[in-house]
């Protein structure tokens, strides 16, 4: 069980736009680098682990109204095991894990095997799945935040070359122009970190 008053309480996760489809522009067809620090993000640009955003973490971004600036840079993911306001002002949003199981992991984090849930919205059908990253149990309840790159963050990531893209690098293929959509099903969605007792800053 997570001690909710240890350091692995609240942590984060940076993303960057990098590349995806250019139809519409929209956010499901986006691909992100991402990591909790930036040698996380670039060792995902060194093997090419691009993402798309889970339907749970969109949600987010279009609760709030941050949909234009995540296609333009990126976002972070704060995620929090305390309870937090959960009314219409607040950015943060109560998810509950509704299924876990043992994972053969394929990810930057170098973890061979770890254990893998499915968190839903509370009152909702929005969801996304979280990897563990330390021995400890995941969390059956957290809330979820989304916020704009901070300035010394987007600095970083404009002065690297060639992680800032939004062109269209992903190969399209007749599916895609059909209202059923199979390609959705072959689709490798981002998966948000759990707890870990990591506090490093980002650009550490």
């Amino acid at each position: 069980m997570v001690d909710e008053n240890s350091n692995s309480a609240e942590w984060s996760l940076t993303l960057v736009r990098s590349g995806g489809y250019k139809i519409d522009n929209e956010l499901n067809d986006a691909l992100f680098l991402y990591g909790r620090t930036s040698k996380e993000i670039l060792l995902s640009k060194k093997n090419n682990f691009k993402q798309h955003l889970p339907n749970g973490v969109i949600h987010l971004l279009e609760k709030s109204n941050l949909t234009d600036l995540a296609l333009e840079t990126g976002f972070v993911v704060n995620i929090s095991i305390n309870k937090k306001n959960n009314n219409i002002e607040s950015g943060w949003e109560k998810f509950e894990k509704v299924i876990t199981s043992s994972l053969k992991n394929n990810s930057p984090l170098q973890l061979d095997e770890a254990i893998w849930g499915v968190y839903s919205l509370f009152e909702g059908d929005r969801c996304f799945e979280m990897i563990g990253i330390t021995p400890e149990k995941l969390p059956s309840n957290v809330w979820i935040e989304v916020k704009p790159l901070d300035l010394k963050t987007l600095a970083w990531v404009i002065s690297q070359d060639n992680i800032l893209t939004s062109d269209d690098k992903e190969q399209k293929s007749l599916d895609d122009f059909f209202e059923l959509n199979l390609s959705e099903l072959s689709r490798s969605y981002l998966t948000l970190p759990g707890p870990s007792n990591c506090r490093n800053s980002f650009l550490n």
